[in-house]
């Protein structure tokens, strides 16, 4: 396994942070539309923590100054909003936080000395599940963490090394994906109540990024690893069969597959792939037809896809091929609306509706 493969994966898995794939049931079409996430103001200074309600910016209470809102949802009419607040300018200590109707708490003990990731969110009742990662050394190896209301549990055996991607619950049945490294190898994995489930994809290394339930089918999505020739390839898992995903009309080294939703049996699935020079350029697949709506001379990044009635819906960023810019936009079915279009930089991490 190259150093640059390992530089690439974790990258990726931290592009991927907090994507939540929500399974599919029938919606209000009046239900309001919640997209969160972060933006720079003009200065590129600040990062300030926010939610678009349908569309209008909301700032998260003060201490919001290098915040970032990962997940929106609701419990008994109170308002929750998961996020990470860095502790310090220019260090890489952060911490897990919690905005209750728009009062921060704190999950992570501040006075630790690492730095903390979110990955994924998912509630169950009134539990709350966080699944992340922390790392005590710049440039070590991320440790996963799980949190069930604020404390870390141990829900699954973790005796190889491992990383979480994405958490589903479906009927009290928990969900968690991700890799395990065995054998000095990278293997896709999920884990149903505890019980791993070691994906194969043509006998390659693999990393599983985004879980989708749908009845008794299990998709997970993710991409294989060609470690000699540094190269990956999309694609994803149905019931642990793997299908690789075509390229369409592009032609570069590195393809990844990071959401996944179904809708009256067509798989809809996100992704990206790695120019040389590490520029990102966002993918969408329906079936087996790849789509780049990025518009000429920019760039998209998809953090999720959400399916509410019959539309699909993607969100993320926009930036230019200079990377000077960027904005927080979605795109419902394939049509994008910026949610941000006026500061220095901004992104939506998360989409979901919910009734008020």
């Amino acid at each position: 396994m190259s150093k640059n493969v390992l530089c690439l994966i974790f990258l990726i898995s931290f592009m991927i942070i907090n994507c939540e794939q929500a399974l599919q049931t029938e919606q209000d079409p009046q239900q309001t539309m919640y997209a969160v996430g972060m933006y720079l103001n003009k200065y590129g200074k600040d990062q300030i923590a926010c939610v678009w309600k349908d569309g209008v910016r909301i700032d998260l209470k003060e201490p919001g100054y290098n915040c970032a809102a990962h997940s929106y949802f609701t419990i008994d009419g109170d308002e929750y909003v998961i996020g990470t607040r860095k502790l310090g300018f220019g260090t890489i200590k952060s911490a897990v936080c919690c905005w209750k109707n728009g009062n921060i708490s704190y999950i992570t003990d501040t006075n630790d000395i690492c730095n903390y990731n979110i990955r994924s969110t998912a509630v169950n009742g009134n539990d709350i599940y966080i699944i992340g990662s922390k790392t005590f050394n710049s440039g070590a190896m991320d440790d996963p963490v799980i949190w069930k209301n604020g404390e870390e549990v141990s829900i699954i055996g973790l005796q190889d090394k491992a990383t979480l991607h994405d958490i589903v619950i479906v009927n009290n049945d928990i969900l968690i994906c991700g890799s395990v490294f065995q054998a000095n190898e990278i293997r896709a994995c999920y884990w149903r109540n505890s019980y791993p489930h070691i994906l194969k994809a043509n006998d390659k290394e693999c990393v599983a990024t985004k879980l989708f339930v749908q009845g008794s089918d299990v998709y997970i999505a993710g991409y294989t690893i060609n470690s000699a020739e540094s190269k990956m390839s999309a694609g994803y898992w149905h019931n642990e069969t793997f299908a690789a995903l075509p390229t369409g009309n592009t032609s570069y080294q590195r393809y990844v597959a990071t959401g996944i939703a179904v809708h009256n049996k067509t798989v809809y699935t996100i992704g990206h792939y790695i120019t040389d020079d590490y520029f990102q350029q966002g993918l969408f697949w329906k079936n087996d037809e790849v789509t780049i709506l990025a518009d000429s001379e920019k760039y998209v990044s998809y953090y999720g896809i959400q399916i509410q009635n019959e539309d699909i819906y993607l969100f993320g960023f926009e930036e230019t091929a200079l990377h000077t810019t960027g904005y927080a936009c979605y795109w419902k079915n394939s049509v994008k609306t910026y949610l941000d279009n006026t500061n220095y930089f901004s992104v939506a991490y998360d989409m979901s509706f919910n009734s008020d």
